[in-house]
């Protein structure tokens, strides 16, 4: 039998991918417009004469392919979403039948290494769980992701969002990032890859001239069947937020407190309060660097004009814009004071963190994690405050007063320079920060410095749990 997938895009992978790991050696063969066009004819006849079949790859335009295939005189054609994915879904559950499984989709880009999961695989896979881990060709770092998993001998399916629904062979998914379209009849976890979890919505505004990104980021944490919490600040944001306007009464019964596992370990390397020589400012490359890149230029010319020294941190998730920060870096390269720190370099070392008064930006994760594994505070870059609308500025919860500064855009030369020169050489201002953001650590975050161990524990209990549990009677 051959079989036609049609169109060429979308699905077609995910479905030439189910066919080929199910067995059967059918005859594949990928078909775009043209393609199918230019072999309507010789198409038309192998379906009549029951040789070949045309699966639709696309539950979005099933409706315009069907009636394409109609107005050609093809009479049959076969649902790639439902009809393979359900085949696709039966192989799997037999290959993996009485193995503990757990899924991790892969939905963050560049970052194979799944740091934001702490030590969770670990511990999970000491208590006999087998991980599979869930990736899409439309990721952006495919190639990467997937070269890793295959190094490492990894357990991996290919599913993207739409042929995603059709597998419940999973019973339990952790997810990160994206809007996911699950199964009903599998449970799901969203843990947040950065600490900050509640994104920065004025800069948002600002960039995109629309709030919708709120809407659209509180529905991928609303379709999940549980949301990891960071903090107490976040669990109070999230009762609201997830209340989706007081429609679901009880949101706070999805809610995991289990903190962010990613900093477990750096939660216990930082020293005692000690002062000593700060002359190092962090400028962070995220927002600023891509969509205001006239403004972060300026800034780090202004740091450097106050005799400070600059480290150029680019952000390792976002190698898609690495010209902008080469492009920015190439500025102040000839600068003894100026360290440009590649993407290829993702951590700041020791000495560095030593010497560093503050790290600077308006909408990345570091701005939560440098204050935490740090003791010092974070400088927030906002808008111009009479360009924020008020209402917005009120209820954000990207700023929190116990580990940030922040300044707006049209004082930053008049209050910056002072904000750097207390932090660089005040040493009571540097005592009060550190045990200030000590307090927030352990008084505002859930399981600082366990949340591995925490959310591990969770899951394995809920798969104990599970297994009492009768889905017929």
């Amino acid at each position: 039998m051959k079989y036609y997938i049609y169109p060429n895009g979308g699905n077609a992978k995910y479905i030439k991918n189910a066919l080929t790991s199910c067995g059967g050696g059918a005859i594949l063969e990928l078909l775009d417009d043209n393609l199918f066009f230019k072999l309507i004819n010789t198409i038309r006849e192998e379906v009549l004469s029951g040789h070949s079949k045309i699966i639709i790859s696309s539950k979005r335009y099933e409706y315009q392919i069907l009636q394409t295939l109609r107005d050609n005189g093809i009479p049959t054609a076969v649902s790639g979403i439902s009809v393979i994915g359900n085949r696709y879904n039966s192989y799997l559950k037999e290959k993996y039948k009485n193995k503990k499984i757990i899924g991790i989709f892969s939905d963050a880009e560049s970052r194979p290494h799944y740091k934001y999961l702490g030590n969770i695989r670990e511990i999970l896979q000491k208590n006999g769980f087998l991980i599979i881990y869930i990736l899409c060709y439309e990721n952006l770092d495919f190639d990467n992701i997937y070269n890793y998993h295959k190094n490492r001998g990894d357990e991996v399916i290919f599913a993207n969002f739409e042929f995603l629904s059709q597998l419940d062979f999973i019973p339990f998914v952790i997810s990160f990032n994206n809007l996911l379209h699950f199964s009903r009849n599998i449970t799901t976890l969203r843990i947040h890859s950065s600490l900050d979890e509640v994104p920065n919505y004025v800069w948002l505004n600002e960039i995109y001239k629309s709030r919708d990104c709120e809407l659209a980021i509180t529905l991928s944490m609303y379709l999940n069947s549980y949301l990891n919490i960071h903090s107490k600040t976040h669990y109070d944001y999230f009762k609201v937020n997830q209340s989706l306007s007081n429609t679901d009464t009880n949101p706070q019964s999805r809610f995991i407190c289990g903190g962010y596992p990613s900093i477990d370990k750096e939660a216990f390397d930082v020293p005692k309060f000690k002062s000593g020589v700060r002359d190092t400012v962090i400028v962070v490359s995220a927002l600023l660097s891509i969509y205001r890149e006239a403004l972060c230029i300026e800034i780090i010319e202004f740091i450097l004009s106050l005799g400070y020294r600059v480290i150029f941190k680019a952000n390792p998730s976002h190698t898609c814009f690495l010209e902008n920060e080469d492009r920015i870096a190439n500025r102040f390269l000839e600068y003894d004071r100026f360290v440009y720190q590649r993407s290829n370099e993702p951590k700041l070392s020791k000495e560095d963190k030593d010497r560093s008064i503050t790290a600077i930006e308006c909408a990345s994760s570091l701005m939560y994690s440098y204050p935490v594994t740090s003791k010092r505070p974070a400088i927030l870059l906002y808008p111009n405050k009479s360009d924020i609308p008020k209402d917005l500025l009120q209820k954000d919860k990207f700023y929190n007063p116990s580990i940030h500064i922040r300044i707006f855009e049209n004082e930053y030369r008049e209050k910056l320079g002072n904000v750097l020169e207390l932090l660089a050489n005040d040493k009571k201002i540097q005592e009060e920060w550190y045990y200030k953001i000590e307090s927030y650590c352990n008084c505002d975050i859930y399981n600082f410095g366990n949340s591995s161990e925490y959310l591990a524990n969770f899951i394995i209990r809920w798969y104990e749990a599970r297994e009492i549990l009768e889905t017929a009677f």
